[in-house]
């Protein structure tokens, strides 16, 4: 493995739930030309991001996910360094009963390129993605060498990974900074549920992101379409798509909705 040329794909390196990479080129082609730096509110598995900043945009991203932020962070520092350790755990991670003990025990050693490595191959090595609790998948087919070749050969560029506590209170109401949010869930009213959702879905308070966003300029608000968030951005132009972000004019065929600041 070397870590001097650029992968082939854009793909990101992980799997994330909520990550939306039909949406990568979709979003930047929605971005005005004259914008140079955007922030993301909520960021999962960066294949939006990613696309984002090879495009010379800087892109600054925020997670409440530590582990995330461990890993993007030294992922951008040294590819090389994380795929090599990653790399000695991929015998490990195919027997079911050392892949839990290895899940639980992850974030205990004190080296963040360790943490990062077992972040990347637990992550690789689930059914769903979801490293904190996600289930073992017989022979680790996505844990493989394609994917540590990707990873040991990218160059991050233009990307600031930033840890949050709240998603929300990172929007500059007055800013003007261009803003791209692509919640992980589906716009709700409803207050949140006593039941803990996994590490990487903290629950996100959509009435309180409504009011930061609607008498602000520069965002895009992509979410899967339901009947609530159509009430509630009411008066904002919105475009209508299917999953694999095919355009469509009604509703009824739609599974995403793209909504533009009144400014846009």
């Amino acid at each position: 493995m070397t870590n001097k040329h650029t992968p082939s794909t854009l793909k990101t390196l992980i799997r994330y739930p909520g990550d939306k990479p039909k949406a990568a080129s979709l979003i930047l082609s929605h971005i005005p030309k004259n914008i140079t730096g955007v922030h993301s509110i909520f960021l999962t598995g960066g294949s939006i991001e990613l696309l984002l900043s090879s495009k010379n945009i800087n892109v600054r991203a925020f997670t409440h996910n530590k582990e995330l932020l461990t890993f993007w962070a030294c992922a951008s520092w040294d590819s090389l360094k994380v795929a090599k350790i990653a790399q000695q755990f991929r015998d490990l991670l195919s027997e079911e009963a050392v892949f839990y003990n290895i899940q639980e025990r992850r974030n205990e050693s004190k080296d963040p390129f360790v943490r990062a490595a077992l972040f990347f191959a637990l992550n690789r090595s689930t059914k769903n993605g979801h490293t904190s609790s996600g289930k073992f998948e017989p022979d680790c087919p996505r844990f493989n060498d394609k994917s540590l070749y990707d990873l040991a050969n990218s160059n991050f560029k233009n990307l600031i990974v930033n840890h949050t506590e709240d998603y929300i209170s990172e929007i500059d109401e007055n800013g003007d900074v261009f803003l791209f949010c692509c919640p992980y869930e589906k716009y709700s009213s409803r207050q949140h549920s006593m039941t803990p959702a996994p590490m990487e879905k903290r629950k996100i308070d959509h009435l309180k992101l409504r009011e930061k966003l609607i008498n602000r300029k520069n965002w895009l608000l992509l979410y899967e379409l339901n009947d609530e968030v159509l009430d509630a951005y009411a008066g904002f132009d919105y475009k209508l798509y299917t999953d694999s972000f095919r355009k469509v004019n009604k509703s009824n065929k739609a599974n995403q909705i793209l909504i533009f600041a009144n400014n846009l």
